[in-house]
This record gives structure tokens, C-alpha cells and sequence, in this order.
């Protein structure tokens, strides 16, 4: 009847018809359904849309919950019913599949490790208290530093092997936990291989360079004693290494939120993350303390070899009352000194944490102008951290 609206039209009007004369369309594609041509994109779109058929949906993006059908012979739906196709990598997999979650999860856990692994490198210099107070390295502490940060790169080497058969969201169709997932498996790898944040700067991130300085180069200055080059050493591991890994880690999360629109799913896990982020710069807060207490005792120690002709000074530079001024690293000459592994690792994430905390309160600096300024840093880090820990958390 005509006054009588079909199941068809009324899901998705009227069809358009496309030109049969046209190599764009093959003889059993149908034309895109109205709900597939609104604004913005939906969370399920229609594979077949023709008034002779009944309406089959394809899950897009973040739509795990609903069924992927398919229509026979459709290479597309086999994917998305299988989640996977065939590449020269292996079976492109889909990214909202549980597995790959569960996996996404366990890499992000990993980069955390990582994170708080890199500073750890610090603490295997100290200064001695027996006979002449000068700097030396643990090499045992070197050892499983670096064997730690290598198992978790091996890790991250996993991870980079599968982004060359794990589909992606189309930037065309790209919504928050929605979107078209491509699984050409050309486009997949090659996408992976030219983007700015691709294959190239995850081999970056992962390049063995503390661990190559620590064992190659770092040993023979401090055997000459040569504190200022080692702390323009470290200042460019902190700037060209870890903070690119920092900010690695922050896309690759964000990335992750794109697909599916959430990575560990409960408010618990996420305040989890957020504690944790604040534990691992709390951590670098207190290595970049300890280190920059190591160059004032040294510092100190120079001093006074210019003053007497020995330097066998083994309490004079390490005396918390003594003539020299060290300002924030006070509570520090107790700890550079130490030959407690713990001790050297667990009081400066403490005096990271409550300087955090306090926004800088408990500082009281010298006129020394880098001291100056890692007080101002610490400041400006402290209201940014909290800041953020209150505007995820809500």
C-alpha cells in the first residue's frame, strides 16, 4: 500500500540506487544506510541496505557488546566475525577483542615498571665515608639495574611486533570508544611504520643508552673525578631519554582510550594509575635530589683540598653542621653515604613525595642558583601533579 512504510525505509529511507555503469560498485554492494550517513558516527553501522534483505549490523570500534554479523562471502565481515584476517605478519587482530585488552593492560603496567626503573641508575653512585670521601659506582647495583630495564624493554619489543597486525580506527571515522577499524594489513604496517609516534619512536624509546654510559663511560669519569661532566651526562639522559619515554607512554594511553573508550574499566584502576604516576615522580624527584646532592659534597670536598693539602676529609663534607652550606640537600649527606641499597632508594621517593606534597613548603634553599631553580621546579611540579590527581580522579 502506498500510504504503508516498509521495514527498510523505515529504519534507513530511501535507498539510493547506485549507477550500474560504474566500476565503483559491484553487483551485490548495497548502498549506505541513512543511519550511516548522520552526523557523527554511530556506534553500529549496516552492512547490507537494501529493501530485499533484512538489516545485518557491523560492530564498529568500541561496540563490543553487539554482535558482529556479517553477509556471506563478505571478506570484511569474516574479519570482524573472526577478529582477525591474514597479513604478512600473522592474523590481523582486533583491538576490542578481550585478549588484546588484557594485554594492552599489562604493557601499560610494564611502561610503568619502566619508568620507575630509569632512575634507579642514579643510585649506583654514592660517596664514601672511609678514607678520602670522593664518588664512586656500585657495579653489582649497575648489573641488576640493567637487566630489570632490559626484561621490560623486551616487553615493549613485544608489543612493537604486534602493532604490525593489530587493526586500527580510521582517523576519517574517529570518535572517543567508536569509529571504522581498518584491517588491510598493508595499510595496518605501514601506517605503523610512517607515523610520527609509530615504529620509529618506540625503537627511540627503548635504546640502551643509560645502560651504555653507565657501563662505558660514566666508570672512567669517576675514576678522574670529573662530577661536572657526569651531571651534564645525566641532565641529558633525563631531557633526550626519559622524558621522550614519559611522554610515550601518556600517547600510547590515549591511544589505547581511542579504540575502545576505556582501558581498565572501574574508577579503582584509574585512581590506581593516577597514585602510581604520582608515586613514579615522586621518584624522579627524589633521584634528581640525591644526584644533585652528590655534586654539592663533591663540591664541598674540592673546596677543601684547595684549602689543606690533604683530602682525606672522610667527615668534614659529610658533617650535616659543618662549615659548608647545603641548603635542601641537608637531609641528604646521611644517605649519599650510605651503603644501604634501601636507604639510598626509599628516602629520596620519601623526601620526593612530601616535597610534592607540600608544594615546596619544607624547602629552604641557598643562594646556589641551580638549587633555586630545582625549588621552583619542584613547586611548579607539585601544583601540576595535584592538579591533574584531582581532575581525573572527579
Amino acid at each position: 500500500m502506498a500510504g504503508r512504510t516498509s521495514f527498510s525505509e523505515k529504519w534507513f529511507g530511501k535507498s539510493v540506487q547506485p549507477n550500474k555503469g560504474s566500476h565503483s560498485y559491484g553487483e551485490n554492494r548495497a548502498t549506505e544506510c541513512y543511519a550511516c550517513t548522520q552526523v557523527g558516527v554511530p556506534v553500529f553501522h549496516s552492512t547490507s541496505c537494501d529493501n530485499a534483505n533484512q538489516p545485518e549490523w557491523e560492530a564498529s570500534a568500541g561496540s563490543s557488546l553487539i554482535p558482529i554479523k556479517h553477509k556471506p562471502g563478505s571478506s570484511v565481515g569474516a574479519m570482524a566475525r573472526n577478529g582477525s584476517g591474514s597479513g604478512p605478519f600473522g592474523r590481523v587482530l582486533d583491538p576490542r577483542r578481550k585478549r588484546v585488552q588484557r594485554w594492552n593492560r599489562v604493557f601499560l603496567l610494564a611502561r610503568g615498571v619502566a619508568l620507575a626503573i630509569d632512575p634507579l641508575f642514579v643510585y649506583t653512585l654514592s660517596i664514601g665515608r672511609g678514607g678520602s670521601p670522593d664518588m664512586h659506582m656500585d657495579s653489582v647495583l649497575v648489573a641488576i639495574v640493567t637487566a630489570l630495564r632490559t626484561c621490560v624493554d623486551a616487553v615493549h619489543i613485544c608489543h612493537m611486533w604486534r602493532q604490525f597486525w593489530l587493526a586500527y580506527v580510521s582517523r576519517e571515522s574517529l570518535v572517543i570508544g567508536s569509529g571504522k577499524l581498518v584491517w588491510d594489513a598493508r595499510a595496518i604496517a605501514s601506517r605503523y611504520v610512517r607515523s610520527s609516534d609509530g615504529f620509529w619512536f618506540d625503537a627511540f624509546v627503548i635504546l640502551p643508552i643509560p645502560q651504555v654510559l653507565f657501563w662505558l663511560v660514566i666508570p672512567k669519569l669517576v675514576q678522574d673525578e670529573q662530577v661536572k661532566l657526569i651531571m651534564i651526562i645525566l641532565l641529558l639522559i633525563f631531557l633526550f631519554n626519559f622524558l621522550p619515554r614519559v611522554y610515550h607512554s601518556i600517547s600510547l594511553m590515549r591511544r589505547m582510550e581511542e579504540i575502545t573508550g576505556y582501558i581498565f574499566g572501574t574508577i579503582w584502576w584509574g585512581f590506581g594509575i593516577n597514585i602510581i604516576a604520582y608515586l613514579i615522580a615522586s621518584h624522579v624527584v627524589g633521584g634528581c635530589w640525591y644526584v644533585l646532592a652528590i655534586q654539592r659534597v663533591s663540591t664541598c670536598v674540592r673546596k677543601q683540598c684547595h684549602l689543606q693539602s690533604s683530602c682525606h676529609l672522610p667527615l668534614s663534607c659529610l658533617d650535616v653542621n659543618g662549615p659548608f652550606s647545603y641548603g635542601i640537600y641537608e637531609w641528604a649527606l646521611p644517605v649519599v653515604s650510605s651503603q644501604s641499597v634501601a636507604v639510598k632508594i626509599l628516602y629520596p621517593i620519601f623526601w620526593g613525595l612530601i616535597s610534592l606534597s607540600t608544594f615546596g613548603n619544607i624547602l629552604e634553599p641557598t643562594s646556589n642558583w641551580l638549587e633555586v631553580v630545582f625549588s621552583i621546579s619542584i613547586v611548579v611540579w607539585g601544583l601540576m601533579l595535584f592538579t591533574l590527581l584531582v581532575g581525573h580522579i572527579q
